[in-house]
């Protein structure tokens, strides 16, 4: 009499290996852990990646006209340290002021001191190349961010930050005044390294990307009308068109499990 099969190795039934009968696909599950994500949170979710952007591109914008001698712009570099400052103090990170005080002093003591030494530190590489590779940086630092806190994350946030600051560097190189250098590179640490933690610690609050936004839309629009609408052009990508096409797509999303999957242990 021939065993009814069933699905262990150790009983001899007469059949193939491989073999399977009609109850075998009655286990299978779709998509079983799958969250729809709907699209006002898609939206929302995505303003970290334009506040991001924006950023990037204030931090150019001072940039070049720190490079054409206005010095207008330093106010940027005053009313961004002073938000800074502002937004820390409401979040309350300030722990023990007298340690934030010696550590920002020393800071800017080193940090002047040794400014100096960029005017020299790119001499035998051309200009044209320095912004090319500071594009190819500053692409790499808006890739590879971490826009949200998760321990599954598979890029490295040291990444994201390492390249902003060799950019910052590369383009601090090209700056005639070392009192110029010394306010990007100052610019650069808020905005690459303070910036992003105090973004995450006040959750991600709209007004960020509101001010961001239009801050960096005024900014471009100071260099170039034209560029200013591809900003905005780009944004209105981002923001809305992408996040859209995303959720569009879900319904595409089909991850099958069944009897083939290896087995968890779990706790009970």
């Amino acid at each position: 009499m021939e065993r009814k099969w069933s699905k262990v190795l150790y009983v001899k039934t007469g059949l193939p290996d491989n073999y399977t009968d009609s109850d075998f696909l009655k286990e299978l599950k779709r998509n079983l852990h799958f969250k729809p994500v709907l699209a006002q949170s898609a939206i929302l979710t995505s303003t970290r990646i334009s506040t991001r952007i924006s950023i990037t591109v204030i931090f150019w914008v001072v940039f070049l006209h720190l490079n054409e001698k206005n010095s207008c712009w330093k106010i940027t570099y005053g009313a961004f340290t002073l938000f800074i400052a502002v937004a820390y103090r409401i979040s309350r990170r300030f722990g023990n002021i007298s340690t934030i005080v010696k550590n920002s002093v020393l800071f800017l003591a080193f940090g002047y001191a040794c400014t100096p030494v960029l005017q020299s530190l790119t001499d035998t590489i051309s200009t044209d190349s320095i912004y090319a590779m500071t594009c190819l940086l500053m692409l790499i630092h808006v890739a590879f961010h971490q826009y949200e806190s998760d321990e599954h994350i598979a890029s490295s946030p040291y990444l994201s930050l390492n390249a902003a600051f060799c950019g910052a560097i590369c383009l601090a190189s090209r700056l005639s005044n070392t009192k110029d250098a010394f306010i990007l590179l100052t610019l650069a640490t808020q905005a690459f390294a303070l910036f992003p933690e105090l973004y995450e610690a006040l959750g991600y609050p709209l007004a960020a990307f509101g001010v961001s936004t239009l801050s960096a839309a005024l900014a471009v629009l100071s260099i170039s009308n034209g560029a200013a609408v591809l900003f905005l052009v780009l944004l209105l990508f981002i923001n809305i068109l992408f996040p859209l096409c995303f959720v569009w797509a879900q319904k595409y999303k089909d991850n099958i499990y069944g009897p083939w999957d290896e087995a968890l242990i779990t706790k009970t």
